[in-house]
């Protein structure tokens, strides 16, 4: 039986490029992105909710200037009995542009939560320049520089403290 003819140039290229998009790295972090646009952008017609946007939003007086004072106030002061210091300061910076508009909160969380699965899947490639294998629980390798991970022959040492109280953070975990 004989060979099948090669194809030609134009065909090879064009197949070539076209496997080049569908592999290209960025393309799933944008379809993830859409995706996650289209499922929430049906919220950017909704009102504030009667749960807890009046105490975070409506009636907080600290998210209405973007002041020292008040960003202290944000990052010392519980509301509602919880403690989400950078939830406020997101709603103190959508007040600067929105003021009580609903559109422009609902536009925050929006393109917030569009941006966690192309985060997710562009941390994993991060892995090489982090000093450990990244694990849900080990909070430790974004926070200590890269270097070898050698005990310290001299447990005392602040360089190594870090590691010892955070890593491990569940027993039997090694290293």
């Amino acid at each position: 039986m004989p060979d099948p003819l090669p194809p030609s140039p134009a065909q090879a290229g064009s197949s070539g490029r076209a496997r080049r998009f569908w592999h290209h790295p960025v393309l799933p972090s944008l379809v993830l992105f859409a995706l996650g646009l289209a499922l929430y952008a049906r919220t950017l017609g909704y009102e504030f909710l009667s749960w807890d946007d009046p105490a975070y939003v409506l009636d907080n007086a600290w998210i209405r200037e973007l002041s020292w004072p008040n960003l202290i106030a944000l990052f010392t002061r519980p509301v509602l009995e919880s403690f989400f210091p950078l939830q406020s300061v997101s709603y103190m910076l959508d007040y600067q542009l929105w003021e009580l508009d609903p559109f422009g909160y609902h536009l925050t969380s929006l393109l917030l939560n569009g941006l966690v699965a192309p985060l997710a899947t562009v941390v994993p490639s991060l892995t090489p320049v982090l000093p450990c294998k990244p694990r849900p629980y080990r909070i430790s390798c974004f926070l200590e520089p890269p270097r070898a991970h050698a005990r310290d022959p001299e447990p005392g040492k602040v360089a190594d403290g870090l590691r010892r109280f955070v890593i491990p953070l569940r027993s039997g975990d090694e290293t």
